[in-house]
């Protein structure tokens, strides 16, 4: 009877420290942290997430809202990210965050870009044009290459109240 008590506790403990190793091995290799929610601007001048949600209300850009993500590597690293998103359908402008018109030509529901930093961390923040359709759209993020974070959200009419 004590070996059959012990086999099973053996191989349990097996599985539970393979299953902390293969999840240190993951952390390890995905050493980025995003976040992705609501924004506020910090006293730095940096947006910061300020509450973590995949559900968006569609408030315009002239309201001040704001959305978007961060990405967090290691301090004073630098890393570059290219990003794609997909609509659920071809917005009718899109404006850089300059406000300049990027694309106005209706034709695609992907956008891509990418973004640069030096000091281990970067944002980027979105804001809504009149035209900005409703629905699901996904946030694809890649670092050298790899994908680090699929982010799919929902973007919603808030109620006027």
């Amino acid at each position: 009877m004590f070996k059959k008590i012990i086999v099973p506790m053996l191989v349990l403990a097996l599985v539970v420290s393979s299953s902390l190793v293969a999840e240190a091995s993951f952390l390890k290799k995905n050493k980025y942290e995003v976040k992705f929610g609501i924004m506020d601007k910090s006293v730095k001048g940096a947006y910061l997430v300020k509450e973590e949600t995949l559900k968006i209300p569609k408030l315009l850009k002239e309201t001040g809202f704001a959305f978007g993500f961060t990405v967090r590597g290691e301090e004073d690293e630098s890393f570059a990210v290219a990003v794609e998103i997909k609509f659920p359908e071809p917005p009718k402008v899109i404006t850089s965050q300059s406000g300049n018109s990027i694309d106005d030509t209706g034709q695609s529901n992907v956008l891509t870009f990418s973004a640069e930093t030096d000091t281990g961390e970067l944002y980027s923040k979105f804001g809504f044009d009149e035209g900005d359709p409703l629905g699901k759209y996904k946030i694809t993020i890649r670092v050298d290459g790899k994908v680090i974070k699929k982010i799919k959200f929902t973007v919603f009419e808030p109620d006027n109240n």
